[in-house]
């Protein structure tokens, strides 16, 4: 493995390849594929439950990705990155609508994770998708607030990632919010927030080492009394809201600096001029289901 990790990453790949042999060897992929494909033959509208299938498929994609990302191999990496993206993002879009379809229920967004999942499409710069997400997590964190009225209670209740991408997306795709974090956004997102259309090469790479050095410092297994934003394999490995500032800083026409920092321009440059293969056939027919099943999906 060449590519460069910082040290506390530096044992994911044994790790990833190990779970990818161990997971495809007793069935999994199958057994969650073959559930949604009876949830499609299902008579009725497409059942929510197969969200929980497709979640674990993507999953499996993910680890997939990154095991290719170490490799080196780019047409896999191409393959399962793209298919992560896109499978998160339909389960994204899909959340959003049940939130829509339940005014008075707070129970949405997913703190730590639904941001990410809404800040992929931008990275692959599927923009009109990336403003569909952004609009969706829009208006969950906007139901947090309103609905979840104690601290205790809010959905996003940490002031790091989640709230960047509150302040980066709307910035982005021009939707309108009024969003209040609970907490303010802290310094190095803050800095990155402040920073990111610079035509500074070392402001914008003072600021984007800071919060990818942020990034590590939370890319941590979570334990029963601690939950940390990146325990994912995937999101350890690419730092989904720091390359959404890359990705917007290239459609909009701003310089593509280094950030000098491993984390961030090493994933960056396999991803700059990536090319994803077709819709899975299986998130195709699932993205096509709801559409046709669920009037508030889009």
């Amino acid at each position: 493995m060449s590519r460069p990790l910082p040290p506390s990453l530096k044992s994911l790949p044994q790790e990833c390849a190990a779970w990818l042999e161990r997971t495809t060897r007793v069935g999994d992929i199958d057994r969650y594929t073959r559930a949604v494909e009876e949830y499609l033959d299902a008579p009725g509208p497409l059942s929510t439950k197969v969200g929980t299938q497709l979640g674990r498929i993507s999953h499996f994609w993910s680890v997939a990705a990154c095991d290719a990302y170490f490799r080196e191999d780019q047409a896999a990496f191409a393959r399962f990155f793209c298919w992560t993206v896109e499978s998160r993002a339909l389960l994204l879009r899909w959340d959003g609508m049940h939130s829509q379809m339940h005014p008075q229920l707070g129970n949405w967004p997913t703190e730590f994770s639904d941001s990410l999942r809404a800040a992929g499409p931008t990275i692959l710069g599927d923009w009109a998708t990336g403003r569909i997400c952004a609009q969706r997590y829009v208006e969950m964190a906007q139901k947090d607030e309103q609905l979840n009225t104690h601290a205790q209670s809010r959905r996003i209740a940490h002031n790091t990632h989640d709230v960047f991408l509150l302040g980066l997306l709307p910035q982005a795709y021009g939707i309108a919010t009024d969003v209040v974090p609970r907490k303010p956004l802290n310094e190095a997102y803050q800095n990155l927030l402040d920073a990111w259309q610079t035509l500074d090469p070392d402001a914008y790479a003072q600021a984007m080492g800071c919060a990818a050095d942020f990034h590590v410092s939370r890319s941590k297994p979570s334990t029963g009394a601690r939950i940390y934003e990146f325990d994912r394999d995937f999101d350890r490995v690419f730092p989904v809201e720091l390359l959404a500032v890359a990705a917007l800083r290239r459609r909009d026409g701003l310089p593509d600096f280094p950030t000098g920092h491993a984390l961030v321009d090493e994933p960056w440059a396999a991803l700059r001029d990536l090319q994803c293969p077709p819709l899975h056939p299986l998130v195709a027919t699932v993205l096509n289901r709801v559409a046709e099943d669920y009037p508030l999906f889009r």
